[in-house]
């Protein structure tokens, strides 16, 4: 018997039925479908419509959806984010972007570092006129917070991206460049959060700066990545075109997931970065494999819109509402930042290897959005009682900041790859 609509402590409605969690998550993927549609007739992309039907039923809105159905949710996201990460590294076969190359590495190095920069010297005067609000005081919890905002943001979200992309059909040196960047610019990341993390620990009296933990660490996580990702890109190589020819779809299924699945939890036990060990894998099957264009067209007409409907989906309703709205004063301040350092970084890299201003520009417009990843890197700070003073505020200003990005993005990667003519009409 269906019991009674109630409402909790916290002031949300409580409706007993969607505890089930097979049932809320069926009404979250139709809901989404829905929103999609609704997106794609206002002249929006779908992932729009997906993140904000994930905030109409996230818990700390309107209390639709009960925390315990997105409890467990962590597994799946991860199983999603494989699938993401595996294609985004099937985007950069090395013989469609060799002709970018230069630019690509200058474009990647100079974002990711003219961001992280940016973000740090624009935070630095910020925190000193608004700072003791949110328990940031002290020259050394300014300095502390203000690098550590800088290393979290600096790293693209490619997956927003590719899903316009793929939308849209878009296709040509634009696209090609967007993608290579954002995929690229995940190692910058990791380095930039080993540096900023590192360099404020010592800041805040809790650690020790070394050669280890600022350059050493950093690239031993990105190089046991890179090999976790090419033993599993071996093996899904050789299996792939075997399941292929003896059990088609089903079977590529099977190998692909299993393989993903795999790699993301030897890298996890391994320490090293789980996503960009996938990623990798996804890099040696499309340079390696001979049937790499049907196993990723496989991915993308069968496997794609329902990872990208769940995982947007779930991504809005796992947001901290009101974590967001109590840091509000700070997140326009980062957004405008990060955007003023890639775009920097952008120009400059295109003035180095011959790339014209309108293409630049087309280029960041791709590079907006901010992944979820960086919320869990956020969390990670928890671990270390000096950052206390503002570990929360720290935490709730990346949320506000990825959910701003994860709206703009999308649409500012339409008018860019529009407005670059690659998409297919």
């Amino acid at each position: 018997m269906v019991g009674k609509t109630t409402r909790t402590e916290d002031g949300y409605m409580d409706f007993p039925f969607m505890q089930d969690p097979l049932l809320g998550m069926g009404l979250v993927i139709f809901f989404g479908y829905f929103l999609g549609h609704l997106a794609v007739k206002a002249g929006l992309p779908k992932i729009t419509g997906y993140l904000a039907a994930g905030l109409i039923l996230n818990p700390t809105v309107f209390g639709l959806v009960p925390q315990s159905a997105i409890a467990g949710t962590n597994t799946m996201v991860n199983v999603l984010l494989c699938v993401i990460t595996f294609e985004i590294g099937g985007s950069l076969a090395i013989d469609k972007i060799r002709s970018l190359g230069k630019s690509i590495v200058a474009m990647t190095v100079l974002e990711a570092e003219g961001a992280f920069l940016a973000v740090i010297l624009g935070m630095i005067p910020f925190c000193v006129l608004f700072g003791s609000h949110f328990g940031i005081s002290g020259t050394p919890a300014v300095l502390a917070f203000s690098i550590l905002m800088g290393g979290l943001v600096s790293p693209t979200d490619p997956a927003a991206t590719i899903a316009v992309a793929h939308q849209y059909g878009a296709k040509g040196p634009v696209t090609s460049t967007i993608l290579g960047v954002s995929a690229f610019d995940d190692g910058f990341g990791i380095i930039n959060f080993g540096l900023a993390l590192a360099l404020a620990r010592t800041i805040m009296g809790g650690g020790e700066l070394s050669l280890f933990s600022v350059v050493i660490s950093p690239l031993w996580t990105i190089l046991l990545s890179a090999a976790v990702g090419c033993v599993f890109g071996i093996m899904v190589d050789r299996m792939s075109s075997k399941a292929l020819d003896s059990e088609g779809g089903g079977g590529l299924t099977i190998v692909l997931v299993g393989g993903l699945m795999a790699c993301f939890g030897v890298a996890e036990a391994l320490k090293a970065d789980e996503l960009l060990a996938t990623m990798v894998m996804g890099i040696w099957v499309v340079n390696a494999n001979n049937r790499s264009d049907e196993i990723f067209d496989f991915v993308q007409s069968t496997l794609e819109e329902p990872v990208f409907l769940i995982f947007f989906c779930v991504s809005g309703m796992t947001l901290d509402m009101p974590s967001l709205l109590s840091s509000l004063a700070f997140i326009p301040a980062v957004v405008l930042l990060r955007v003023l350092g890639k775009a920097a970084g952008i120009y400059g890299g295109g003035d180095l290897t011959g790339v014209d201003g309108k293409t630049c520009r087309y280029v960041i417009g791709g590079l907006i959005p901010l992944g979820g990843i960086v919320i869990g890197l956020a969390l990670t700070l928890k671990r270390f009682p000096e950052m206390a003073p503002f570990a929360d505020t720290l935490i709730n200003v990346i949320i506000g900041c990825t959910v701003i990005h994860e709206f703009i993005g999308p649409m500012t990667a339409r008018w860019a790859l529009n407005s670059s003519g690659e998409i297919d009409k």
